[in-house]
């Protein structure tokens, strides 16, 4: 896509449903798919069922871009990534990213597998047994437990974010990953001011204004989610929606504050498996964060010593190529020591190793483009490390004219059609900085980040194993310590 010839997708109001619905199926069609039916609006988008060339059954996700995109790009690159790059039996994956390099679409679709019904709907489905029900939330927690062990938060785990695909077998998926989170490290978290998770599903510590998320607050939501499964009964009064969030935080406290209400919801129709059920769900809700199980401790619990098997799931990890443009270094070091050091100063070391990452996987494409593009290439770059970061994002009109002490000639439309690009040329595999989270200690990023970022040769970075890199730098670092990893660009560079 050149800078010329892309034009923002068309903003739609509520109020042109009906309009969207048309433009939306031509869409589908020009992208090779027949379309079905709407089958429903998520976060970022509406969910259409479409067939494929063989008849295959698909949903097909289109990004429905907001009031501010032209200012601030795609809300949704982070839920891109994750569901491009987490392959597990119960974790919804994306069999393909489509962008206007591929087919004549106004914006980007995500083609997922199609589901049936959702968890809600299982519910009251009484053909459903006990023992099925046990095996569909252990599934759910290999899933879980997955993304936990890949420092994916999921940040709104309900009944409604589950579907089931095949009416027989009744298979769970996670889905939507909209509010989800990648953090360093699982246990610790990282604070986010935005309110995540959805009320009923939310912990205590989040509804009294605690804005710290990890994996405590997956557990939680996950404890309630099991409940309104297994549970025939309301968890909560039907006015908690109307609820100040203090207050309703005061009767989630009152009401699982021991183990008897739980005993309570689940008595009538777990009957002989009540304890054990009850043992584990009193376990994921408590109060205090960090006295609940781990997502694994949840895997392992003996409610499921009978449905228990090993769930693998990997990570897609993209080729990391190093055939750059002669300029590359140079322009890396526009970006890291004007850009990222002049903007993004105060801010972790994370943005700026994630913005590296990007650019050194997408420069070899951008070899044989002029120096104007490879620049306009590293400044994307950079400016979706912060969307992908939860850094404040600057938007579009602040962020361009900080850019034109070395490229004035790059536009908000530049980086518009740059970020749709990447997406397209790394398959929507975008959070990986494998460099940053490999490393244990600011000692480790430091030297890294002289040795292998700023290094004359750009080829390096391609060429480092990264365990066996950070093996040779612990072993190189006299009297290494491991210290705090919280380094700020200004301090790193």
């Amino acid at each position: 896509m050149s800078r010329n010839n892309f034009h923002p997708p068309k903003i739609m109001s509520t109020t042109d449903e009906d309009d969207f619905d048309l433009k939306t199926m031509k869409q589908v069609v020009s992208c090779g798919f027949e379309p079905i039916e709407r089958k429903g609006r998520g976060a970022y988008g509406y969910v259409y069922e479409v067939g494929d060339a063989e008849g295959n059954p698909f949903a097909f996700k289109y990004i429905l871009p907001d009031i501010n995109y032209e200012l601030n790009g795609l809300d949704s690159i982070n839920e891109i990534d994750i569901l491009a790059r987490v392959k597990h039996p119960h974790i919804i994956h994306a069999n393909k990213i489509i962008t206007p390099k591929d087919c004549n679409i106004d914006g980007i679709a995500i083609i997922l597998p199609l589901a049936e019904r959702t968890l809600d709907d299982l519910r009251a489905d009484l053909r459903i047994t006990k023992t099925h029900r046990i095996r569909i939330l252990y599934q759910l927690a290999t899933g879980m437990a997955f993304l936990h062990a890949s420092n994916i938060l999921h940040l709104d785990i309900k009944t409604h974010n589950v579907v089931i695909k095949d009416i027989k077998e009744n298979i769970p998926y996670l889905i939507d990953f909209g509010l989800s989170m990648v953090v360093d490290d699982i246990a610790v978290g990282k604070y986010n001011k935005h309110v995540r998770v959805t009320l009923d599903f939310r912990p205590p510590e989040i509804l009294n204004g605690g804005r710290i998320y990890n994996g405590a607050v997956d557990v939680w939501s996950f404890g309630i989610l099991a409940l309104y499964f297994l549970s025939d009964r309301a968890i909560y009064p039907s006015k908690f929606v109307k609820m100040d969030e203090k207050d309703f935080a005061g009767l989630v406290e009152s009401k699982f504050a021991t183990s008897e209400h739980i005993e309570t919801l689940l008595r009538s129709t777990m009957g002989n498996n009540v304890e054990l059920i009850s043992d584990l769900i009193f376990k994921m809700l408590q109060i205090d964060p960090s006295k609940r199980l781990t997502a694994q401790q949840i895997c392992d619990h003996p409610l499921f010593d009978s449905v228990r098997t090993p769930i693998p799931g990997s990570l897609k990890n993209p080729l990391i190529p190093f055939d750059y443009a002669d300029d590359h270094r140079n322009i890396l070091k526009i970006m890291v020591f004007q850009w990222a050091k002049e903007i993004y100063p105060n801010e972790k070391a994370e943005l700026l190793f994630l913005a590296v990452d990007l650019f050194n996987r997408t420069g070899s494409y951008y070899k044989n483009k002029d120096p104007k593009d490879r620049l306009q290439l590293a400044a994307t770059c950079l400016w979706m490390a912060s969307k992908l970061t939860d850094v404040k994002l600057i938007n579009l009109s602040l962020y361009v004219p900080m850019l034109h002490n070395m490229a004035p000639a790059i536009t908000n439309n530049d980086i518009l059609s740059t970020e749709i690009e990447i997406i397209h040329i790394l398959g929507g595999i975008l959070q990986v900085s494998n460099l940053y989270s490999q490393a244990k200690s600011n000692e480790e990023l430091k030297f890294s980040f002289e040795m292998i970022i700023i290094n004359k040769d750009s080829t390096i970075y391609a060429r480092t194993d990264t365990p066996l890199w950070y093996i040779a730098v612990r072993n190189s670092l006299q009297d290494y310590k491991p210290s705090a990893k919280d380094i700020t660009i200004a301090e790193l560079v």
